[in-house]
């Protein structure tokens, strides 16, 4: 069952950020909220307040990489590392035991769903509803926190995690590691319904019949959740996530605070049928790394059923409607106080539209896929405005355009695709790949890549 992937996945790795789909327990406990996001620029460096040269500007860049990678020290995550590659090395691909699950309930809907494609096919002539009417097969099912707690160990003969469904938590032990997650402060409960289609020949009347699928899903989620990984019962891990969602009043929350090892993240998005704000910042061993600050303007952005409808219908025909929805948008991100990157945005649906195009070309077929990436390159110019700063200054360094290319399988095989270009003051362009890849970047790379490099080695 696809619950049970997903079970897995979000157990192990998406708990640390997000939700685990649930609901609240009988006996709520107070939670420890944590902070919220520091994204205020610090000091304004004015050494760097004036236009540089590409060459300036890369010089700048492989100093902030420098004080990046000093800020990690291998030895300070060895321990969270450790635990979460031994799970990923011995348990990683382990499933669930599928009858400790019972996520499917009831079928009536599908009597209701029938009922409706009858009465439409008779009274419209429609032969299609009436073909889906005698061939709908309608499952449902509830997602909540009472279907999967239980404390889950390692059975490594069936390589399966065996539940057992006492307690209150969810519970992963293996080794001497815990994986806890609790909840609390009651749920909030949504609902939606995917659809899918195959069909059945039918050898006697040589013929193909639809088969018409609908799930029906009612999710309940926690207001409050709590994840912590000890090991020898000592916490490495501790992350809270406090979640509301108000349909009627369509207004959502969300506020995340992880501490891991010496890395702390503290994450707040808030948002309305007209306004999306999101602010987050992460800490190294107390010494602030990188924050960023995202705003939405819009309307219907927390109509759940509008915004279903509308993403059923095709991009094309949609994107005036989805422009209005995702008016414009502004981002900012803020890496050491050094570099900052603002982006602006608007005309969304446009956007997916554009980029809505078969880039794959071979021989003479396709033949249309470079002028699409070319189109698609204007709009993102046209409604994507970006810029690179430093020092929490006003001086702009570079912009950030947009241009095709074509990326080359074998024998003129390939993909037209979109890249990004580096503008500096002085007048030269550079693509990402080319700019951090010339020799005099060479450091910068390497200052980076030695962040996932020095930790393979303790590996």
């Amino acid at each position: 069952m696809k619950f049970l992937k997903l079970f897995g996945l979000l157990a192990f790795s998406g708990l640390m950020i997000n939700g685990l789909v649930s609901c609240g327990s009988d006996d709520p406990e107070p939670v420890d909220e944590g902070n919220d996001p520091v994204v205020d620029p610090g000091q304004v460096d004015e050494s760097v307040n004036h236009p540089m040269t590409s060459t300036e500007a890369g010089n700048y860049l492989d100093e902030t990489a420098s004080k990046v990678s000093e800020l990690f020290n291998p030895n300070d995550q060895k321990e969270v590392i450790d635990v979460f590659n031994n799970y990923i090395e011995r348990y990683g691909e382990y499933d669930f035991d599928g009858n400790a699950f019972n996520f499917e309930v009831g079928g009536k809907s599908m009597l209701t769903t029938m009922a409706k494609s009858f009465v439409c096919g008779l009274s419209t002539g429609d032969l299609g509803s009436l073909s889906r009417a005698a061939n709908t097969f309608v499952r449902n099912y509830e997602i909540s926190f009472d279907k999967i707690k239980g404390i889950y160990t390692p059975d490594t003969h069936n390589e399966t995690w065996l539940r057992d469904p006492s307690g209150n938590d969810v519970v992963f032990l293996f080794g001497a590691t815990e994986i806890r997650v609790q909840v609390s402060g009651g749920n909030w409960d949504f609902g939606y319904v995917d659809y899918d289609y195959d069909y059945d020949y039918d050898w006697e009347n040589d013929t193909y019949n639809e088969n018409y699928y609908e799930d029906h899903y009612n999710v309940s989620v926690p207001k409050n959740i709590v994840m912590t990984v000890t090991e020898s019962g000592k916490e490495l891990v501790k992350s809270v996530v406090e979640t509301n969602l108000d349909i009627k009043g369509k207004t959502f929350h969300v506020k995340t605070n992880l501490h891991a090892a010496n890395i702390s993240l503290d994450a707040l998005v808030d948002g309305n049928n007209s306004l999306v704000q999101e602010s987050q910042s992460m800490y190294v061993g107390g010494t602030r790394l990188l924050t960023s600050v995202a705003t939405l303007k819009g309307s219907n952005l927390c109509d759940v059923e509008y915004l279903s409808e509308l993403f059923d219908e095709d991009i094309e025909d949609v994107k005036g409607k989805i422009d209005n929805v995702f008016g414009n948008g502004d981002a900012s991100i803020n890496l050491l106080d050094r570099v900052q990157v603002k982006i602006q945005t608007n005309k969304i649906g446009t956007l997916m539209a554009a980029g809505d195009y078969d880039e794959y070309v071979s021989g003479g077929w396709n033949s249309d896929a470079e002028s699409n990436a070319g189109k698609f390159a204007s709009v993102l110019n046209n409604n994507v405005k970006a810029s690179m700063y430093f020092g929490n200054t006003s001086a702009e360094q570079a912009k950030i355009e947009w241009q095709k290319y074509f990326d080359e399988y074998y024998g003129g095989s390939g993909d037209w695709l979109v890249e990004p270009v580096m503008v500096f003051n002085d007048g030269s362009r550079f693509t990402f790949e080319e700019y951090f890849n010339e020799d005099r970047f060479a450091n910068v790379e390497n200052k980076f890549a030695s962040l996932f490099y020095l930790y393979a080695s303790l590996w």
